[in-house]
């Protein structure tokens, strides 16, 4: 299971690794998509 169980949430500060992490997902997602991949955009998480 990926996070965290349902029900629960956490607050925590700002880590800018998770934008780093981001950054490299796009840009694997954009070398698979290729020309298909118009726009890839990191929304965050709740």
């Amino acid at each position: 299971m990926l996070g965290l169980e349902r029900g629960h949430v956490v607050l925590c500060k700002h880590e800018t690794e998770w934008e780093e992490n981001a950054k490299a997902a796009i840009q694997q997602l954009k070398k698979l998509f290729g020309p298909l991949a118009v726009d890839i955009q990191h929304i965050g998480s709740t």
